[in-house]
């Protein structure tokens, strides 16, 4: 039986989010918490808004004390906090992904709903189409890129296997009809999103021009569901480089709105197929 997919970034954001819950319960304040133990408050702020990369379980036992925490709960705590301090694989390519948040959030996920405007969604990407994405980046170092697609390969397993992630994909028309690559990387790309389509844990929706404006236009995002009832949904905004996580329910409620009204504009999967097999016709001419 294949291993449940696990995250000690998912692992930390719990922890975070489960100790501000018991500082609240216990009717403490950061300030309050942070003057009993003999800390400062940025501390206190520093691990509740889950900004550490190895939790101390030294520190995570201290706020438990104070909190009034239960043994048995404690003790279960405590073993989160060794999970948490677990390398995730794309530690390896840290030199490449950086500290591989968003990378680490996906890695334990059970739901991506994504919009993409203008590219196919990393997940879904080519080899060679994703090298003619970075090479545009401006990713010239050959051993550099190398590792990128590397990486790339080994996120796309969470596709596969029993424990798989299940994908719902909003994909903008443009974006399929954009020459990444030349004819034959993109005709190879092309057939892979209606490959991919065909999967029980994939659903790819094209939104056709003719839908017009909406909602999501300003931008891709995605919203990432987790399969524990305690870590709460995050969305992921990429900003260039960079991105931007919201946890705030009301944003999690807005971009969910959006995607909801996006994807009632979207062709269904098997329409979706059809107009990606119409573009891959045009390249054949």
């Amino acid at each position: 039986m294949t291993e449940p997919r696990r995250s000690p970034t998912v692992r930390r954001k719990r922890l975070s989010t489960e100790l501000k819950r018991r500082r609240e319960a216990a009717g403490k304040t950061a300030e309050r918490a942070a003057t009993d133990l003999g800390w400062s408050r940025a501390k206190i702020t520093f691990i509740e808004t889950n900004r550490w990369t190895k939790p101390s379980s030294d520190d995570v036992a201290d706020l438990l004390d104070l909190y009034g925490t239960p043994a048995d709960e404690k003790a279960a705590l405590l073993a989160l906090v060794r999970d948490a301090r677990k390398k995730g694989w794309w530690a390896k390519y840290s030199d490449v992904l950086g500290e591989g948040s968003y990378t680490g959030l996906e890695a334990e996920a059970s739901l991506l709903r994504s919009y993409d405007g203008l590219l196919v969604p990393g997940l879904l990407q080519t080899p060679a189409y994703a090298e003619a994405v970075m090479l545009r980046e401006g990713i010239s170092d050959e051993s550099e890129l190398r590792r990128r697609l590397e990486a790339r390969t080994v996120r796309q397993t969470s596709l596969s296997g029993e424990d798989r992630l299940t994908l719902h994909a909003l994909i903008d028309e443009a974006a399929l009809q954009r020459l990444v690559g030349g004819p034959d990387v993109m005709r190879e790309q092309l057939n892979k999103v209606v490959e991919a389509n065909s999967q029980a844990n994939i659903e790819i929706r094209v939104i056709p021009n003719s839908a017009g404006a909406h909602s999501a236009m300003t931008g891709q995002f995605v919203i990432l569901d987790f399969p524990e009832a305690g870590d709460a949904p995050v969305v992921f905004i990429e900003t260039g480089h960079s991105g931007l996580f919201l946890e705030e329910p009301e944003e999690i409620r807005t971009y969910t709105m959006m995607y909801d009204n996006v994807r009632s504009l979207a062709l269904t999967p098997s329409k979706s197929n059809e107009l990606i097999a119409t573009i891959i016709d045009s390249l054949e001419q």
